[in-house]
């Protein structure tokens, strides 16, 4: 336990009083309640918001995880009970405690009430969805819906399906408009991974099922590209060997595979029609 915040009264250079907590994180950020409630939060380097309690001179409360790294800045609104805080993961909060102008019964817990926020990272790969959308990801794992008519509306596709772990990097992914109020219209491929994620948009998560490989050895290869039909119905998966694998969007079931080329598939594309699939390679050859 040692003294994380301390108090002075600078005209005698005394210490009137010091907060202890076992935290190991840097406190970054100090700002008190001008509302007539005596708390004062601080923020620092482990993502948590601590509540302290001035009348009491204890903690109240903890808001863990506020963001998903170090908070650099945190601000109480001028006699309300709202705070602001931003951090280094490109996010942008507002708090509200609910507790009004007492300390009676209070918990001093905050719930998250507006927020901005993009990728902790910088992204990599950018996509036009449809006219109105653009789709990205970083090297975060996160996959992000922004649409360009209503910036604020600028949010993470949720990944609730995965329990609380957290997909590699995206490698390449494609998306479709046409069957989206259906089932899944977006594929992804990520490091290390020789299985396709599906997404939703219209539902803005991930969902459960998956494009696994086919049983023939030649599909346990890594994943390089994908692709969506222009109809809609189908995804195309490129592989490190040279194999492309055609699946149901609908079902998540294999199809066919497909050799035709003999190195990594490095791109697919199906035209305008539906009738065509081209395909490039490592091999420097187009088919």
């Amino acid at each position: 336990m040692r003294c994380d915040i301390s108090f002075q009264y600078i005209q005698k250079d005394q210490q009137i009083g010091d907060f202890q907590t076992n935290t190991n994180g840097r406190i970054n950020k100090l700002s008190f309640r001008t509302d007539g409630v005596p708390y004062m939060c601080s923020v620092g380097t482990d993502g948590n918001i601590v509540v302290w309690n001035l009348k009491e001179r204890r903690l109240q409360a903890v808001h863990r995880q506020a963001h998903n790294d170090r908070i650099v800045s945190a601000q109480f609104l001028d006699n309300e009970p709202i705070l602001v805080t931003s951090g280094v993961d490109n996010a942008l909060k507002m708090w509200i405690f609910d507790d009004y102008s007492t300390t009676s019964g209070s918990t001093g817990i905050c719930r998250l009430l507006k927020h901005r926020c993009g990728h902790g990272v910088p992204p990599h790969l950018v996509s036009f969805y449809g006219q109105r959308g653009l789709l990205s990801t970083s090297n975060d794992g996160e996959l992000r819906i922004s649409w360009l008519q209503k910036d604020s509306e600028c949010r993470a596709l949720g990944q609730r399906a995965l329990k609380g772990h957290k997909l590699p990097k995206i490698k390449h992914f494609d998306s479709s408009l046409i069957k989206s109020r259906f089932w899944a219209n977006v594929m992804t491929c990520h490091s290390g991974d020789n299985r396709v994620r599906l997404w939703s948009v219209e539902k803005m998560r991930l969902e459960s099922e998956m494009l696994m490989p086919d049983m023939v050895w030649q599909s346990m290869s890594g994943v390089t590209c994908v692709c969506i039909s222009t109809c809609g119905n189908f995804g195309f998966v490129g592989r490190v060997n040279g194999i492309i694998d055609q699946y149901s969007l609908q079902s998540a079931k294999h199809i066919q595979t497909m050799y035709e080329h003999n190195d990594s598939i490095r791109s697919l594309h199906v035209n305008i029609f539906n009738n065509v699939l081209i395909s490039t390679s490592a091999d420097k050859t187009i088919r």
